[in-house]
């Protein structure tokens, strides 16, 4: 019988001042590297912000995802 994997990643987005979830998202795609501007779009929607530094680990996003972002972000590695 063949074994089936399945992957789920879990995206979360936080207002660290509020300690709140603002945005979150799961995927089934095997890495995160795409998700950067979908939750920065879905942050943007939650807050209503134009700008906002994030934190996240370096295999989180690659640099055409920073571009493609639909607000101003200043991603910090980690």
């Amino acid at each position: 019988m063949p074994r089936t994997r399945i992957l789920d990643h879990v995206q979360t987005a936080v207002d660290v001042q509020h300690h709140l979830i603002v945005a979150h998202d799961v995927t089934n795609v095997g890495h995160d590297r795409d998700q950067l501007s979908n939750m920065a779009g879905q942050v943007k929607a939650a807050m209503g912000v134009e700008a906002l530094d994030v934190l996240a680990d370096r295999d989180y996003f690659k640099g055409e995802e920073v571009q493609r972002t639909p607000i101003a972000v200043r991603p910090t590695s980690v």
